[in-house]
């Protein structure tokens, strides 16, 4: 009967550390956020700051939509050299859509 008790008593131990290491990492993270992004700039649902961001993301989405992504590599570029004409291929398969021109 002592080993079972022992071994709850373990068990409870270990949640209540597991529990306790949680919060420490929570309040660590939270108070590293108010340390690099004051309050005023935090999300917060439910705020106008909270609408904004809503806002500005249907209206983001719309735009990509109707408009691609253009990229702009400067650089001269020779199509015999396998790093140039490897840079240009690796940004033309990132992007759905690219335009070449030279």
């Amino acid at each position: 009967m002592a080993d079972k008790e022992h071994k709850l008593l373990l068990w409870a131990a270990v949640g209540a550390g597991g529990v306790a290491a949680a919060t420490g990492a929570y309040w660590a993270a939270k108070k590293a956020l108010d340390v690099y992004v004051p309050y005023q700039y935090h999300y917060r649902p439910g705020t106008v700051s909270g609408w904004l961001a809503h806002i500005l993301d249907d209206y983001s989405q719309r735009r990509r939509s109707r408009r691609p992504v253009r990229v702009y590599m400067d650089g001269c570029f020779d199509m015999m050299h396998y790093g140039h004409a490897n840079a240009l291929r690796q940004v033309s398969s990132e992007k759905k859509r690219s335009v070449s021109q030279s």
